[in-house]
């Protein structure tokens, strides 16, 4: 088993005029070429040194249009700003503000010109000095989601002098990633530098506290061309601890905090509340009796906050009508496991007289009805022969605290013997103390073992048929959840391997599987 292995970056060459994109046309053969600069038409030319001009001039073979050239125009280092106007064929660059002494400019124009019949355009670049040569150093590196791994389009990346406080000052070269999550910077000046990426969603080139961001712990030192391989992961920064709550009807409150909230009490209207569902350690549901008040006060403690929320519940949301959900994984039960269903809202009372566990054929079938919880039934289903089973609730089977009405419900019940699940032995033989393994298939997690838990030799049983991948999280902080991590403290998010190849499960096998992480 691999974890995911980081790919290298190619070097890319922008060129003056490459790059079309295809608009589209009627009634003739379509226009797919992009507006060229013709010979001798760019003053002062492309690659001038000791650049002095304020304006730089291009003339086109064809009529062309402005595409938001505010946004799509860059110049780098953004030492100045570029303002750009159309006159025909001709486009006029204005520089205004002060360029730096033997400093090497690009000015990107990406999209920035088009034809103004089909709208073709490019990504075109003008480069100049105000000294004697042109610095040539390149520096390619890729960013990704900091948990998914999976590279990120149009984030900014910048390089930012060594004094430079990130949060206030622009980088002093930058650009964007690609859908594969590649970067390139061109045209940099040798020296050290630090390194940010962030989403730039305001486009001011600044780093905002609300905007996702990665980062390299050390300064680089940039003297050739580099292709860096290690990614830069990009996270969301924490800030202040926020905690949100909203009801959903017909009696939930659904909890959520950048904080885990696994060791919060909850107390709604002045009494204590327990947990009705974890999504994540960071967001819950709480089962509340509501009294068909129009709103509730309610108080969540954590050990670094206590935070009151009055929250509304609207007249629609309480008159839903009260759903389930079930135990049941893609519809399986094994034989002689207990079916649970848990409900939105807490049962008053049930009548068996409407409820009926069925056979594919409607042969009625011996089943036990019981409540085990405020919300929650216990359904027991008598030996059979049968693999697929409805269990049908009709129409007001079920009374409710808050709602009387219910919908019927026919649930699909898969009944497998034990033959048809399959078994994987897992070795956990080089795996780091403080790491925890999850269990995945589809990507939903199935089942975690903890550093306390995990077994050299541990047996996952009762799984289906199917493809099922891994992976492992180095929990540094030992607080048993991936981070996250932290631009002020130099905290790089904790990092996880993947086993993504898959394991495909066969009913009645072991599969030993070894999880070896890469040196």
């Amino acid at each position: 088993m691999d974890k995911r292995l980081y790919f290298l970056i190619s070097t890319l060459v922008l060129l003056l005029g490459s790059c079309a994109q295809v608009g589209t046309i009627t009634g003739g053969p379509k226009d797919e070429t992009p507006p060229k600069t013709v010979e001798n038409g760019v003053t002062p030319p492309n690659g001038s040194l000791q650049f002095q001009s304020k304006t730089i001039e291009l003339k086109f073979n064809e009529y062309i249009k402005l595409n938001n050239p505010t946004e799509t125009i860059s110049l780098v280092p953004a030492d100045a700003k570029i303002v750009a106007t159309t006159k025909k064929k001709t486009v006029t660059l204005n520089i205004e503000g002060d360029l730096k002494p033997a400093t090497t400019y690009a000015i990107y124009l990406n999209g920035t010109i088009q034809d103004i019949t089909e709208g073709n355009d490019s990504l075109m670049q003008y480069v100049f000095s105000t000294g004697d040569f042109i610095d040539t150093l390149k520096y390619a590196t890729f960013v990704t989601d900091a948990f998914t791994y999976q590279p990120l389009k149009d984030v900014l990346v910048g390089l930012y002098g060594v004094s430079d406080s990130i949060y206030k000052a622009k980088p002093a070269y930058f650009s964007k990633s690609g859908a594969d999550g590649k970067v390139e910077m061109s045209y940099i000046k040798p020296g050290q530098y630090q390194m940010l990426a962030f989403e730039d969603k305001n486009k001011d080139l600044t780093l905002q506290k609300t905007e996702r961001v990665g980062f390299q712990n050390e300064l680089i030192q940039i003297d050739s061309s580099v292709v860096d391989s290690i990614p830069l992961r990009v996270f969301k920064q924490k800030g202040g601890i926020k905690t949100r709550a909203a009801f959903q009807g017909p009696a939930l409150v659904n909890v959520g905090s950048n904080r885990s909230l696994e060791n919060a009490s909850f107390l709604v209207n002045g009494i204590p509340t327990t947990v009705n569902h974890v999504f994540r350690k960071d967001s819950i549901s709480l089962l509340v009796d509501h009294q068909n008040k129009s709103s509730l006060e309610l108080i969540v403690k954590t050990k670094e906050a206590i935070d009151t929320f009055n929250i509304k519940t609207f007249e629609t949301e309480r008159n839903k009508k009260a759903g389930f959900e079930t135990n049941l994984k893609n519809g399986v039960i094994s034989a002689g496991e207990k079916l649970i269903l848990k409900f939105t809202d807490y049962i008053d009372s049930y009548d068996t007289n409407l409820i009926f566990l069925e056979s594919k054929d409607s042969l009625k079938l011996i089943y036990s009805f019981t409540k085990i919880d405020s919300n929650k039934i216990e359904v027991s289903i008598e030996p059979n022969e049968f693999k697929l089973l409805y269990l049908n609730l009709l129409k007001n089977s079920i009374n409710f605290k808050n709602n009387n009405e219910f919908n019927s419900s026919k649930t699909e019940i898969k009944q497998f013997s034990e033959s048809e699940f399959g078994t994987i032995i897992l070795s956990t033989k080089g795996i780091p103390e403080n790491a925890f393994v999850e269990i995945l298939q589809k990507n939903v997690v199935l089942q975690t073992w903890f550093p306390n838990d995990i077994k050299d030799n541990q047996i996952v049983a009762k799984l289906l048929p199917e493809t099922y991948t891994f992976r492992i999280v180095l929990d540094e902080n030992k607080n048993q959840q991936w981070d996250d991590g932290s631009l002020e403290e130099k905290i790089q998010p904790e990092e996880i391997l993947f086993f993504t190849k898959g394991v495909k499960v066969r009913a009645n096998w072991e599969i030993e599987v070894a999880l070896i992480p890469e040196k």
